[in-house]
């Protein structure tokens, strides 16, 4: 997992519960305290173990964390990565970008050690199918983020997953599906 997400998940807790919950938070990861080089890939059970630190400190389930990640994930990533949202333009654009951008933001050091977690199988006009596989399984943290991808860019949409490697499945699909923008509030 790239640093930049395993700062993230730090971050969240130190926003959320201030910074002796990050103590707290590396204690129950098992893991030493240590600030991530965000483009360098780390090992996915480091991040694993900070993903289950966190819910215990926040005293959550599994779904729920993933569905706060999400959130934080993008409520900072716009303030991050602002020439990414205006380029995207749109819930579509952004999503189609998802591959790309994990594919390119890990340093050239970390090339080696990258693999392709998400790919798109399908796209049309009216959807765009994700295919998922990772041994995070973070399968709904994606589909919050799609979900809170077409709220950012005022559209209408669905997410939905016809398969998860969680239930068996040698991979999930993620299904993300546009209707238009939203109707103005009050018309």
């Amino acid at each position: 997992m790239m640093g930049h997400i395993n700062n993230l998940v730090v971050e969240m807790v130190r926003d959320s519960l201030g910074a002796e919950a990050v103590d707290r938070l590396f204690a129950e990861a098992g893991l030493e305290a240590r600030r991530y080089q965000p483009e360098v890939i780390y090992p996915e059970e480091e991040f694993q173990a900070l993903f289950r630190g966190a819910q215990a400190v926040f005293g959550v389930a599994a779904d729920a964390a993933e569905e706060a990640f999400a959130g934080y994930f993008m409520k900072r990533s716009p303030e991050m990565f602002p020439a990414i949202f205006e380029q995207a333009g749109s819930a579509r654009g952004l999503i189609e970008r998802i591959p790309t951008i994990h594919r390119n933001f890990p340093a050239s050091a970390s090339q080696g050690d990258y693999r392709d977690k998400v790919v798109i199988t399908e796209s049309r006009p009216e959807r765009i199918v994700l295919h998922y596989m990772s041994p995070n399984q973070l399968c709904e943290t994606l589909q919050h983020v799609a979900k809170i991808t077409l709220d950012y860019f005022g559209e209408r949409g669905a997410v939905r997953e016809t398969s998860c490697q969680k239930d068996g499945a040698p991979h999930c699909n993620i299904v993300v599906e546009f209707h238009g923008a939203k109707e103005p509030v009050g018309a």
